[in-house]
């Protein structure tokens, strides 16, 4: 992640990294610019300086951290040949970002971003969504997928997926998804292959 692999954070840094962890702690709604600047111990105006208020405070996220996580996993994918491995490989990395990145992962994917960010694209219309979209139109076309609406195969690839990521967020699965990978995997595969 961006803001997080410096090992001595800049002040933007501290700022959208204390924003980030407010917003999944108190909600968006219930943070205020002052309690970015406590959290990220900066003053007002340094806040000020680098963003105009609070909604480009979570635009910049929004689009710092989903540009990480394409990249990531274009990188991930990247590394297999058939699309068996790159879906898996793709499920892999959300797993281990949910465990190292909750709170990434809470924001770009459970945050109701119509609410805080009105002009932005949905998430499911976004690069990493077409990333996936494509691996997986790739995947029917070379028949190791099973003929389907695009529209029906990505939520029958994640869908799960997803719901153990958010059950994991909420504290009701208690295991590492990461542990549960296997068996994530074997589903969600099941419902999608030729």
């Amino acid at each position: 992640m961006s803001f997080y692999e410096t090992s001595s954070k800049n002040k933007r840094d501290r700022i959208l990294h204390a924003a980030l962890m407010l917003f999944r702690s108190k909600g968006y709604f219930k943070t205020s610019v002052h309690d970015i600047r406590e959290q990220a111990d900066v003053s007002i105006g340094l806040i000020y300086r680098y963003f105009k208020n609070k909604e480009e405070i979570a635009q910049t996220l929004y689009q710092e951290l989903s540009e990480d996580v394409f990249v990531n996993i274009e990188k991930n994918i990247a590394q297999h040949t058939n699309t068996h491995d790159r879906c898996r490989a793709i499920m892999a990395y959300y797993a281990q970002l949910t465990e190292d990145f909750p709170e990434v992962v809470d924001f770009i994917f459970f945050t109701r971003h119509k609410e805080i960010l009105p002009t932005a694209p949905p998430v499911c219309t976004g690069k990493i969504q077409g990333l996936i979209r494509q691996t997986i139109q790739e995947g029917i076309k070379n028949g190791e997928l099973r003929p389907m609406s695009p529209a029906a195969a990505g939520p029958s690839f994640l869908g799960g997926m997803m719901r153990l990521i958010h059950l994991r967020l909420m504290g009701v699965v208690q295991e590492p998804l990461p542990t549960l990978l296997e068996e994530m995997w074997e589903s969600a595969w099941r419902a999608v292959k030729a």
